[in-house]
Order: C-alpha cells, then structure tokens, then sequence
C-alpha cells in the first residue's frame, strides 16, 4: 500500500514505489483553487504507474489542485486492525442521481 499527494491539472503520470498485480487506485482532490466542481479522473493504471488528472463534469476551466491518492492490492485485507476491500469498479457516470 501507498500513498501520496500531487499537484494536478492536466494529466499527470504516478509511478509506484511498489509493483502490483491488480492495483487499486482511489483519489480524491482537495479543493484550494478551484471554484467549480472537479472530479478525479484515473487511466493507464500499470503494474507501477498510473495517469490521473482533474476534469469539470460541467465543462468549465479549472487550475491545477492537490490530489491525494492511495493504492492497495486488490483483495480484501486488514490494516492496523481495519479491515478494507479492495475492488474495481468501471463507471461512465459522474453524477448524484445513481443514474
């Protein structure tokens, strides 16, 4: 497992420390710039480099922002006494409405 955090706007390559079977890779970004909703996007997820970037759901310009990050081997496991499942999950959807 490992985590990080980065400044990004445009796409930005992560390459891994560790090398992974099946990772699983979950980002989240931290809203200091930008003014109108953004989303995380990840692609090109490798056995120790993944792409992710910032994109406006609505279309809007955004400035580059800090992404915090965490990639685990896919499975279920128990850290410091939690346990955690970790899954894949392919959606084309970013929206409130479930749809």
């Amino acid at each position: 497992m490992e985590t990080g955090v980065l400044s990004v706007s445009g796409p930005v390559t992560v390459p891994l420390s560790q090398s992974y079977v099946s990772p699983v890779i979950v980002c989240t970004v931290q809203y200091a710039n930008n003014t109108v909703p953004v989303v995380t996007r990840v692609t090109n997820v490798t056995s120790n480099s993944f792409d992710v970037r910032l994109q406006s759901p609505s279309g809007n310009p955004i400035v580059a922002d800090l992404v915090h990050y965490i990639v685990v081997e896919e499975g279920v496991w128990t850290i410091d006494g939690v346990a955690i499942e970790a899954q894949t999950f392919l959606s084309s959807v970013t929206d409130h409405d479930a749809s």
